[in-house]
């Protein structure tokens, strides 16, 4: 049957990513994450792009469905488009406001 092969394909990605979530909202503090986005402003902004612009595009639980879908070469194309981009975005951002 296509629809369980379909689950279970991502279906330890999916896992994996909801483990993940759980720890690092749970162990990682606050605090951490206003001093790693907030003091130097183009390390802030490189950072801020990587997990807040583009969240969707790089959780976890998508990428382990995209690397399946697209193979390892498209997908680190995929990667790199994903975090150059936003990270453009964030910069720009920066400057107007």
């Amino acid at each position: 049957m296509n629809v369980w092969r379909n689950v279970r394909a991502p279906g330890l990605y999916f896992l994996l990513g909801i483990l993940l979530s759980a720890l690092f909202q749970r162990y990682v503090p606050q605090d951490l994450m206003v001093n790693v986005f907030g003091g130097n402003e183009a390390w802030g902004v490189l950072m801020a792009a990587a997990f807040m612009i583009t969240g969707p595009a790089t959780k976890i639980t998508n990428l382990g469905a995209l690397k399946i879908a697209m193979g390892w070469k498209r997908f680190a194309l995929y990667i790199g488009f994903v975090m150059m981009f936003s990270f453009l975005c964030g910069m720009i951002v920066n400057l107007i406001l």
